[in-house]
């Protein structure tokens, strides 16, 4: 007997029968029971061997190497065989590990393109969503008060009404209390997470983005028209008043925390000036050609300076930390332009967006080397709509990531990916709105922003993994200014599963919805045609929704030209003759109705599987949970390929709302990879100690004494 895979107490064996044309990587499916039962071919039972089903249950090599696969609702496993499987393969199946508690189950390392629509959640809050810090995996956002949404889920879990419009992000206090402000309102508000509002204090404010907290000495810093003040975050009473800088205007930036000293600057003089926390005394000061605008101070931890943005100069001035001194400073555009918001740095490079000071309000971005005198390295102008304001940006190791605001039409509303090498444009992302909020928040591979226009909170997982912890506008924070510092590895490894107009869609707690007028659609066009060739085996889960009243309509597509119309196919419910709403699909340029037995009805989720030939086999299937139907349509081209997403209805219908759980797709042959019988259950073979015996544990290293009692020799007669 092989070696067991460690943690596990039970296998089996099974035989995958091999087929031409499935090769590496081919994905198998198994369906597995927990319950007693005699294994066929494709079906495996564990007989309540498994503690923590489906969680502990996985396939391996017969060398036990693990196989990537993913699980759907009903417990069949999709596994993705390493092996070349043009000839047989063995494999295991393991089971029974009281370790194994969490879901492996990943649909990204199984299949060519894999959606379950967790990777994002737009929610509509009705609120100004411009201001949100991330913390506990909780979205703490300030609006017309305080409310706390679910990080994963978007869900609102408290709300608590000011009646005045929040001006900053919110700061959460070493005791977990949440502190917002306003300059409508002119106060800052205490509350508890659980209970509420506990304190109003008054103060006549400015507009600016954010609150700093002094987590040593537990004061939140406040920017006055009197002054910069220390208040104290148990009673919001004054520690200290700086009036060395005052401030007037409706835009002035954010207070910097670094080590036991606090920068400010005066968004009216420009005066800039370095205090101790504990006192508020001046310890350094400059006068700067700045003024109004929300570009707060950053500071560099590598080279000890700290930045600071001339708004109506488009200045970027580099200052020596200790004595404020002016290192260098640069013009990054010349008249006409303004530096809105603050900047990004990463690796001697500091990344700065600016604008039109006027419509069109076009946007740029600089690379500063900060080593050279603020050299210009690149400059992108190729990236904007006209009036799509470049806002604040987070970055990673290979990429900066910045939202717009689109004054004019509206119509440019993206996350632009921007490449750190040479400023080019990576790739968009389609925003919900247009996005006034001062810097985007990242967690775990998500990127979270808020949409000013249409009160929407919106989230996007642009990687698995990733950097996990909190994001805030917190002043002592390095390098990036606003949130957490420049983020580690590559945001971009699974970007390519999103899909285009997603917007129009909602997409909440996993299911991806739309109630539909005439076809609307949510598009994946499949870019690389090396990857994605037929055949290939498309799988959804989809259902209408209650509103539904027995209408013709459809819910996904797939396109092999420019248009599904031109070359490629529908599916959705169709009446029949017998006004029975049953599973069908149209393929096309042929309008013949293909349809299965499997009827249709509302608030029910169906597995539509569509195996698409090529030209040369001629032949595709559709499958409505797993009842097939054949139907010869002429095969598919390898390229220009789409997968649609539809809420579609005949035009005479009326409306109702699609949904969708997950889309999938994986290599197919026409004739697949069988199943062989299972082999008989092994258990894992434990070694048990050598000293078992109560006894020999006990008197082990004790001199025993003992007697031995020895029969005399008997006599022998000859």
């Amino acid at each position: 007997m092989s070696n067991f895979l460690a943690g596990y107490n039970y296998r089996k064996l099974h035989t995958m029968n091999g087929s031409a044309g499935a090769t590496t990587g081919y994905v198998v499916k198994i369906k597995v029971s927990n319950e007693a039962g005699s294994d066929t071919a494709d079906t495996v039972y564990l007989n309540g061997r498994s503690l923590n089903f489906p969680y502990d249950v996985t396939f391996t090599s017969t060398d036990n190497t693990e196989y990537n696969f993913w699980v759907d609702s009903s417990n069949t496993f999709y596994v993705k065989v390493n092996e070349n499987l043009e000839s047989n393969v063995d494999m295991y199946i393991y089971y029974s590990n009281s370790t194994s508690t969490s879901n492996r189950s990943n649909g990204a390392n199984t299949f060519l393109l894999f959606d379950d629509f967790n990777n994002y959640f737009y929610t509509s809050t009705g609120l100004i969503t411009e201001h949100a810090i991330l913390k506990n995996n909780k979205l703490y956002i300030s609006a017309d008060g305080l409310y706390i949404l679910n990080a994963d889920t978007g869900v609102v879990l408290h709300a608590y009404t000011a009646g005045t419009q929040a001006q900053c992000a919110p700061v959460i206090d070493n005791a977990g209390k949440i502190h917002i402000m306003s300059t409508a309102g002119s106060w800052v508000k205490k509350y508890d997470e659980s209970t509420g509002l506990e304190r109003t204090t008054t103060f006549t404010l400015p507009d600016y983005e954010t609150l700093t907290y002094d987590s040593i000495n537990d004061n939140i810093i406040v920017q006055t028209t009197s002054g910069l003040k220390a208040i104290k975050a148990s009673d919001h009473t004054t520690v200290w008043t700086n009036t060395d800088v005052t401030y007037v205007s409706a835009m002035c930036p954010s207070a910097l925390i670094v080590g036991n000293c606090v920068y400010a600057q005066d968004d009216s003089t420009g005066k800039t000036v370095k205090a101790l926390l504990t006192t508020g005394v001046t310890q350094a000061n400059t006068t700067l050609n700045v003024n109004a605008g929300y570009a707060t101070l950053m500071y560099d931890i590598d080279h000890n300076y700290v930045y600071a943005f001339a708004y109506t100069a488009h200045t970027v001035y580099c200052l020596n930390a200790d004595t404020l001194a002016t290192v260098w400073s640069k013009d990054v555009s010349g008249a006409g332009y303004t530096i809105m918001r603050t900047g990004n740095y990463h690796n001697n490079v500091l990344y700065v967006p600016f604008r039109n000071s006027s419509s069109p309000y076009q946007s740029k971005v600089v690379a500063l080397d900060v080593t050279n005198a603020g050299n210009i390295l690149w400059t992108n102008t190729t990236s904007y709509d006209a009036n799509a304001d470049a806002l604040n940006g987070i970055i990673d190791d290979t990429y900066l990531y910045i939202p717009t605001y689109d004054y004019l039409d509206g119509n440019y509303k993206k996350v632009m990916i921007i490449k750190l090498s040479d400023g080019s444009l990576y790739t968009t992302y389609t925003q919900m709105g247009n996005s006034s909020c001062a810097a985007l928040l990242a967690s775990g591979g998500r990127i979270y922003l808020g949409m000013y226009d249409t009160k929407i909170s919106q989230m996007i997982k642009i990687r698995n993994g990733g950097t996990v912890g909190d994001c805030e506008y917190k002043g002592n924070t390095y390098r990036t200014g606003y949130v957490s510092g420049a983020l580690s590895g590559d945001f971009l490894a699974d970007y390519g599963s999103q899909w285009n107009n997603a917007d129009s869609f909602e997409v909440n707690n996993g299911t991806l919805s739309k109630y539909a007028a005439n076809i609307g659609a949510v598009k994946k066009y499949i870019t690389n045609a090396s990857t994605f060739v037929f055949p290939l085996a498309i799988e959804t889960r989809m259902k209408v929704g209650s509103d539904w009243n027995n209408e013709d309509g459809w819910n996904f597509g797939v396109s092999c030209d420019s248009a599904w119309a031109s070359k490629g196919m529908l599916c959705g419910h169709y009446r029949d003759a017998s006004s029975n709403y049953i599973g069908a699909y149209v393929p096309f340029p042929f309008p013949v109705l293909v349809s299965t037995s499997t009827g249709i009805v509302a608030d029910t989720w169906y597995k539509y599987t569509f195996l698409c030939g090529t030209a040369s086999t001629t032949h595709d299937f559709l499958s409505v949970n797993d009842a097939t139907v054949l139907q010869f349509s002429g095969g598919y081209t390898t390229t220009g390929k789409n997968i649609f997403l539809f809420t579609g209805r005949n035009s005479s219908n009326s409306d109702y709302t699609s949904y969708f759980d997950y889309i999938h797709v994986r290599r197919w042959t026409d004739l697949e990879p069988t199943h062989s019988i299972w082999g008989e259950e092994e258990k894992t073979f434990k070694t048990r100690s050598p000293f078992t015996n109560k006894n020999i544990l006990q008197n082990a290293g004790k001199k025993i004494k003992t007697s031995i009692n020895i029969a005399p020799k008997k006599k022998v007669w000859i």
